[in-house]
């Protein structure tokens, strides 16, 4: 019977320990490889998300501008829902959507001009907006209306397959404003002001235009502050309108 050398055993525990360290460094390395590559993997992602919402809320913001452009103009869609409302003055029981549209991409030009110069032609915002009337207000002899507009964003491209949606909503108030005395002048001015009564600037005043030829528009050049001057030496209490 031989026995092993002295310090064999010693030899063989070091070598079973170096190669354990080993697969454990290996295992190791593995695993923060990944871990790497899914967190580059997902702020990747975050970026395209967070890229992707400030695009469609450059959509809404262009939306809700074009309709306060139009809002006011009974020529157009939603001007035209607007003055529907006020001729035929319904009761509101509930929410009720006077007026939808959509937009498609060949309407919101300065945001999808923005997504040509962030992502080329790979991606296109689109939208749809609803103004919906909530309550009447009572109490008053104009008819007035409380509301709010909701606007929907999608944005849509190549690189990141989920459709990426921004929802806004926003209270507004729908109150006819217009007044028979006030309207019928295309210039009012009830107090003195020296950048309209300076000699070297003169001031054009177009008329409301209507297709009735009986009616004007009027302008009114107020006296109140008016300064004394050798015309008019007493100002504002002369007995003519300066």
């Amino acid at each position: 019977m031989t026995c092993p050398p002295p310090g064999s055993g010693r030899r063989g525990f070091i070598l079973f320990l170096v190669c354990v360290l080993a697969l454990v460094m290996m295992v190791m390395i593995i695993g923060l490889s990944r871990h790497k590559s899914g967190a580059v993997l997902q702020l990747n992602r975050t970026i395209e998300q967070e890229r992707a919402v400030t695009l469609a809320q450059a959509g809404i913001n262009e939306m809700l501008a074009s309709i306060k452009a139009e809002v006011n103009d009974k020529d157009t869609p939603v001007g035209k829902a607007i003055h529907q409302l006020w001729k035929n003055r319904p009761g509101v029981t509930g929410a009720n959507a006077i007026f939808n549209a959509s937009f498609d991409s060949s309407r919101l030009k300065m945001t999808n001009q923005l997504v040509e110069e962030t992502l080329g032609s790979r991606g296109d915002v689109s939208g749809q907006i609803s103004l919906v009337i909530t309550e009447r207000v009572t109490g008053i002899p104009r008819p007035a209306y409380l509301g709010y507009v909701e606007l929907i964003a999608r944005t849509k491209y190549r690189d990141y397959p989920a459709e990426t949606r921004v929802k806004e909503r926003r209270e507004i108030r729908v109150v006819d404003l217009s007044d028979p005395f006030i309207d019928k002048y295309a210039l009012f001015v009830k107090s003195f002001c020296r950048l309209i009564n300076d000699p070297k600037k003169r001031i054009i005043v177009q008329g409301v235009t209507t297709n009735d030829p009986g009616r004007y528009s009027f302008a009114y050049l107020g006296n109140r502050s008016y300064p004394a001057c050798p015309e008019f030496p007493n100002g504002s209490k002369s007995a003519e309108t300066p």
